[in-house]
């Protein structure tokens, strides 16, 4: 575990100990709330729950890039700006 002290309190990190590249796994902040991540095989962030038990889930196209973000309710909150695919 990680932790940072600041004027607000102190924010611990988990570590996901399964992940060689020691990816943060949960995040507790000062005011003890918890969010915590998923990755996929290669790591990418997949799903982050927040505290409120509402949760984000990041789509990922076949190369593996970043394609959207939809939120609980099945919402589409972002999208991938730039698609840098080469033109021929």
């Amino acid at each position: 575990m990680v932790q940072m002290t600041d004027c607000l309190g102190t924010t611990s990190f988990s570590l996901d100990l399964l992940d060689l590249l020691g990816r943060i796994a949960q995040v507790n902040s000062f005011s003890n709330h918890y969010i915590q991540y998923e990755c996929d095989s290669v790591g990418n962030k997949i799903k982050i729950q927040y505290p409120d038990s509402s949760q984000a889930l990041n789509a990922f196209d076949s190369m593996k890039r970043f394609a959207s973000v939809i939120d609980g309710q099945n919402v589409p909150r972002a999208s991938q700006l730039l698609n840098l695919e080469r033109v021929s």
